[in-house]
């Protein structure tokens, strides 16, 4: 049976569970065996949720149901979980065929871009919605919940059937307001959000508002659950931050609002991977993790999202939801909040491995959560390349002709997802890497970037196009004179490695059938600077040079610079991994790091890496997402003070006794475990230094 949990103690598992009204003291009864069995911390009760949601509880429902939930708080708390909430309606997430403008005549609704009318979503700006809602949460707050979840419905985007959200008349109206005009139509908002290439002035104003009125929302919900309940933390799920370039929102700001500026929030980041398709989709799931603890105050309490969808070994297997659970903590996360049985009254028995896996994981899982002091807040920080988020992204983007609303959304994360998978981690934090992708760097002043080039660079061909227009391109040290199709007008057949120093070799070869078979990649036709050096080529069939392809240069700043001139957004595939890709990316990147690179992996193909360092110690986790098991695994780390040899290495249990080699030679640490990786299961080691 769970013991009590110290306020100081974050939650390793909280498991969210709907208890319906008609079956309510028999899953209550059946709730609290299972979170014996399978050693839950907490329990995040969901209120009015899924399929037999009403949309938007009324007061006389909740009043009814408030007494009930008061009474499974009482019996969770004697066997000693933490008792937390999690109203599943704030704003609304779709509609589903549901028309509430009878039960509540005096809302307005939401009204998407297109025109399209939501019946039983509010607008966030509704002065009826926010007097309801601030009623409803300050009923729940009587119930002194630990948390009180605030649903990723706060948000301005998929709110079915209206996609992008709220062009409704008191937006609009506000909207115009702000422009200094008297009126401004619908439609041409719209285009001037869509204007092709240069953004117009209207698209950052309209995100200013999107922000404001979520920001203003949330510090209501605040004032009203903390005037009732001040111990009560308030929870955000979030649906990703490039999703939330959308809103414009400024993460700290809406934290300070969720927290009145006095306590600090809890973070439930979404994992994505509903439903199991591949391995390869937990790659996201860690991006996610790392870059929502970006955007957000250092000391925020992470409970990542762990969501089978539609519930079941149908929707996830147990190892699946196991591996998402193992990411989670490996990253320093203090814990999850597993949403993994459905909401329709179903006994938990109907899926009994759940409870076994917990059980089995958690020893593995406390003494990792241990090793990284992470029953708090995460106080490391991340071993990898630097990839650049921006959250006013959405604002800078320069869009094509008939673009769509959802191209706001910065897709510029394709070099991530490459790197991770040759084996190369990548981070959020400082490095000497830095890796601009896209126009992700049109949101960044000519300032930040300078100071960016003053180390090591590695940038798609896209990017060097916004740094060209920005009259920065004498820092890259090549210029861009057109973006084309691979394999259309002109023959690329492949790019030849001609340089041994950067993973090439006589006759060595990757295909540019980019980014699969089906082709439809681009990439930027270049031209190096006469003090560049050129790495790789472009050939046709017959092995004769079409275009320059990797080149590297030094630049006045004393930085270094590799461009790889094609257009990530829509190249990278599996077609772009190969052993030769990861030899090359390695040795670039060692040479613009000048030999820091922080860290790398190797022992098989696509491998999850994660290392944390922390005061005297490294923590190194290692992920086999391929269905070919390793035969060992080897970490590089460039340690930052090369005198001081690592004092021990601990592997974790359940492998506490494999062997491991250490070598080191100069800033380079090897380390090297002899066991087997198979696929889907971790393995972790935490390196020591003299603390003196």
């Amino acid at each position: 049976m769970p013991q009590d949990l110290p306020d100081s103690t974050i939650s390793l598992y909280a498991l969210r569970r709907t208890l319906p009204k008609w079956c309510f003291d028999e899953r209550l009864e059946e709730l609290r065996e299972f979170c014996g069995k399978a050693h839950v911390d907490e329990v995040i009760l969901k209120i009015d949720s899924e399929e037999f949601s009403h949309g938007m509880p009324t007061l006389q429902w909740a009043q009814e149901y408030v007494p009930m939930l008061a009474r499974a708080k009482q019996q969770l708390e004697k066997i000693g979980v933490v008792f937390s909430l999690n109203p599943w309606v704030t704003q609304g997430h779709v509609d589903r065929g549901r028309d509430l403008r009878d039960t509540f005549s005096d809302f307005h609704w939401m009204v998407g871009h297109d025109g399209t009318a939501c019946h039983a979503q509010a607008c966030p700006r509704c002065e009826s919605f926010q007097s309801h809602i601030t009623k409803l949460w300050s009923l729940y707050a009587t119930l002194q919940p630990r948390v009180l979840w605030v649903e990723d419905d706060i948000r301005t985007f998929n709110h079915l059937p209206a996609r992008f959200a709220c062009f409704c008349d008191q937006h609009m109206d506000a909207f115009a307001q702000r422009a200094g005009l008297a009126q401004v139509r619908r439609q041409d908002l719209v285009e001037k959000i869509l204007h092709p290439g240069k953004p117009h002035p209207w698209r950052a104003l309209w995100f200013d508002l999107q922000r404001d009125t979520m920001r203003e929302l949330c510090g209501k919900l605040e004032q009203a659950i903390h005037t009732v309940s001040p111990e009560t933390t308030l929870g955000l799920m979030s649906s990703g931050p490039a999703n939330h370039c959308l809103d414009g929102r400024n993460w700290q700001q809406l934290a300070e609002a969720l927290s009145d500026n006095q306590k600090r929030i809890y973070s439930r980041p979404t994992l994505g991977n509903y439903i199991e398709e591949s391995a390869q989709g937990l790659y996201d799931s860690a991006a996610q993790i790392q870059r929502t603890r970006f955007v957000l105050p250092a000391q925020t309490i992470e409970q990542t999202e762990v969501e089978n969808v539609p519930f079941t070994q149908y929707a996830n297997s147990s190892a699946f939801t196991a591996a998402k659970i193992a990411i989670s903590i490996a990253h320093g996360c203090s814990g999850v909040s597993l949403n993994l049985f459905d909401h329709l009254g179903s006994p938990l028995a109907t899926t009994p491995e759940v409870a076994t896996m917990l059980c089995e994981q958690r020893p593995t899982l406390d003494a990792l959560r241990s090793a990284l002091n992470s029953t708090d807040s995460f106080t490391g920080r991340c071993l990898g390349v630097r990839i650049l988020h921006h959250e006013r992204a959405a604002d800078a983007r320069h869009l094509q002709p008939a673009s769509d609303y959802a191209d706001l959304i910065p897709p510029d994360y394709a070099f991530e997802s490459a790197l991770n998978k040759l084996g190369i981690p990548t981070t959020y934090t400082d490095s000497p890497v830095v890796v601009m992708e896209g126009q992700m760097v049109a949101a960044y002043s000519n300032e930040e970037l300078e100071e960016m080039f003053k180390g090591g660079v590695l940038l798609d061909a896209t990017a060097l196009g916004v740094l060209q227009e920005r009259g920065l391109g004498a820092l890259v040290g090549a210029n861009l004179h057109e973006i084309r199709e691979l394999n259309t007008t002109h023959v690329t057949a492949v790019e030849a490695l001609t340089d041994e120093s950067f993973g090439g070799a006589s006759n060595r070869f990757l295909s540019l059938t980019l980014p699969s078979l089906s082709g439809g990649g681009q990439y930027g036709f270049i031209e190096p600077h006469k003090d560049a050096t050129t790495a790789s080529w472009i050939v046709d069939e017959d092995r004769q040079r079409v275009a320059p392809m990797l080149t590297l240069f030094e630049n006045n700043l004393g930085g270094r610079v590799a461009v790889m001139p094609l257009v990530m957004a829509s190249s990278f595939g599996n077609a772009f991994l190969h052993p030769f890709r990861k030899a090359q990316l390695e040795a670039t990147l060692k040479w613009i790091s000048r030999n820091t690179l922080p860290i790398t992996i190797h022992g098989g193909v696509y491998p999850l890496a994660i290392g944390i360092e922390l005061d005297h110690r490294y923590v190194l986790s290692a992920f086999n997402l391929s269905r070919d098991p390793w035969a060992n695994v080897t970490w590089k780390i460039a340690c930052d003070k090369p005198q001081a040899a690592p004092t021990s290495i601990e592997v974790l249990a359940p492998h506490a006794n494999v062997p491991c080699r250490v070598e080191q030679q100069d800033n380079l640490l090897t380390i090297t475990l002899d066991h087997a990786l198979p696929f889907g299961t971790p393995i972790s080691c935490v390196v020591h230094f003299d603390k003196t």
